[in-house]
């Protein structure tokens, strides 16, 4: 459930009542960009961060049947830069 709004810089911050409501409101937010950008490319590449707090918004994305996978090129992005092999 979204609980406030309110305007940062030229972005509106969204406070919502738990880790699920804000996943799944970043998912579907991250859905009409991937839509909307599917209807002009036949291709598309998105990068999905790590992280516990990801996973609601990244299980929510992936159960979306209007998303055509197959024409979606994903990206994980994680922070191994700099850490050595072992």
């Amino acid at each position: 459930m979204l609980l406030h709004t309110f305007p940062y810089g030229q972005q509106t911050a969204r406070i919502y009542s738990d880790q699920e409501a804000m996943g799944t409101a970043a998912a579907t937010f991250a859905a009409e960009v991937m839509l909307s950008a599917l209807e002009q490319k036949p291709t598309i590449r998105i990068m999905i961060g790590t992280g516990n707090s990801q996973e609601t918004t990244i299980d929510v994305l992936k159960k979306n049947p209007d998303i055509p996978w197959n024409r979606v090129e994903v990206f994980h992005m994680d922070e191994y830069v700099g850490l050595s092999m072992d």
